[in-house]
């Protein structure tokens, strides 16, 4: 499997703000209501769950102090599993 970052297209420093902007970009161009071959359609469903893979850990990473309610977030994205079962 292709690197999650290098398929949105940023580097893996990326903020969650740049990974946003990348997933939007790839969105409008492969969604199906624009380009209706079923090729593009798939790349659009793996940009889709690239996207849900990387946001949930990139927003982790923005919080500098942990709250009670942070660190249940922490412990629930922690268990976060990928549908695809990619590793980033």
């Amino acid at each position: 499997m292709a690197d999650l970052y290098e398929t949105l297209g940023v580097s893996r420093d990326a903020n969650a703000d740049e990974i946003k902007r990348a997933y939007r970009k790839l969105a409008r161009e492969l969604h199906p209501d624009i380009n209706p071959d079923p090729k593009v359609q798939d790349k659009f469903k793996e940009v889709t769950n690239i996207f849900s893979c990387l946001t949930p850990r990139k927003l982790l990473e923005s919080f500098s102090n942990a709250s009670s309610d942070q660190v249940q977030l922490k412990r629930i994205v922690k268990g976060y599993a990928c549908a695809s079962g990619a590793k980033n």
